[in-house]
């Protein structure tokens, strides 16, 4: 399913959000690499076209490159595993990635996403486990932040870290509310098939239940 910017491949974004990047790699699988990342101006650049690069400073984006490495990794490789701690940041550079749902029906793709993602930002800020399995569907350049090295950045009261955690709160909150507006949809959509079914009673029922989860996304605490 494609439209959207780039979800945590934890929260995955309404199920739906697909990043197309201009940077996507061609060719076979490329054999698995890991680089520092260093104080690289093209990484820097990279990671300010992401949503990071609207809340960071180039200082702070330089900052975070020399913090994390760079992986160059084949298609169909498993980055995480729903379930698994998560921690790591990790930027989708180029190539794509499947948020994937594993159960014993077996797998299913909730979403695609593309150059300019960022998957597991809820894990790095909460350090919790992976609610999905992320997969790689071409080969791909990951730039990844580490959860000790942001710790070591808050520790030290360093303002990249707190810009950072805005960012991201502002990517998780984009997010939840295109889930929101997606699943008012739903709704909306399987009232009106009750309807034609001729079920008036639940179809009302269903869109009392969207009209409730509407308001409680508009309650500020």
């Amino acid at each position: 399913m494609r439209g959207g910017d780039g979800t945590e491949g934890e929260a995955v974004a309404g199920g739906d959000a697909v990043l197309d990047g201009d940077a996507v790699l061609d060719g076979d699988a490329v054999p698995h690499t890991d680089t520092p990342a260093g104080g690289d101006g093209e990484l820097i650049a990279a990671l300010g076209r992401t949503p990071l690069g609207g809340g960071l400073e180039p200082a702070d984006l330089a900052r975070l490159a020399g913090l994390g490495r760079v992986r160059e990794v084949p298609a169909g490789e498993r980055l995480r595993r729903a379930g698994e701690p998560g921690g790591d940041l990790i930027v989708l550079l180029s190539g794509s990635v499947e948020v994937v749902r594993e159960d014993d029906r077996g797998d299913r793709v909730l979403a695609e996403l593309g150059a300019g993602a960022l998957l597991g930002e809820i894990g790095l800020l909460c350090g919790r486990p992976a609610s999905a399995t992320l997969r790689t569907c071409a080969p791909s350049r990951l730039f990844e932040l580490p959860r000790p090295a942001f710790e070591e950045l808050v520790a030290q009261e360093d303002p990249a870290a707190l810009r950072l955690a805005l960012a991201l709160a502002r990517v998780v909150a984009d997010r939840l509310a295109r889930m929101n507006d997606r699943a008012f949809e739903l709704c909306e959509e399987y009232a009106a098939e009750l309807e034609r079914a001729g079920v008036p009673e639940a179809a009302e029922r269903v869109r009392d239940l969207a009209s409730f989860r509407a308001q409680l996304s508009e309650l500020k605490f």
